[in-house]
């Protein structure tokens, strides 16, 4: 498995499991987009479903990842992610 959720600052982020917080969406875009759940329980359920959906093309990948857009929009769909800055990720990556 290898994210899940923990909370910094007040604020409950993804994470990799022992490893760092995802504080934003790591593709360049201008300003950066923020990845921040309301609570504890929507950030476990993305965990949770990208560990299921995406954990094993992402290990293959050498923690690189092909299916970002995917990715991006589960942690959407999930509120970790604001439908303003999510409109603005599509019209940036198109």
């Amino acid at each position: 498995m290898a994210w899940g959720a923990r909370q910094e600052d007040g604020v409950w982020r993804l994470c990799e499991r022992r490893g760092r917080t995802i504080t934003n969406v790591t593709r360049r875009v201008s300003p950066a987009v923020e990845i921040r759940f309301p609570g504890r329980a929507l950030a476990e359920k993305c965990a949770h479903e990208m560990n299921e959906r995406f954990w094993d093309s992402y290990d293959r990948a050498k923690r690189s990842h092909l299916q970002d857009w995917e990715i991006v929009q589960l942690i959407a769909e999930h509120q970790g992610i604001t439908p303003a800055d999510l409109q603005r990720l599509k019209e940036e990556w198109k």
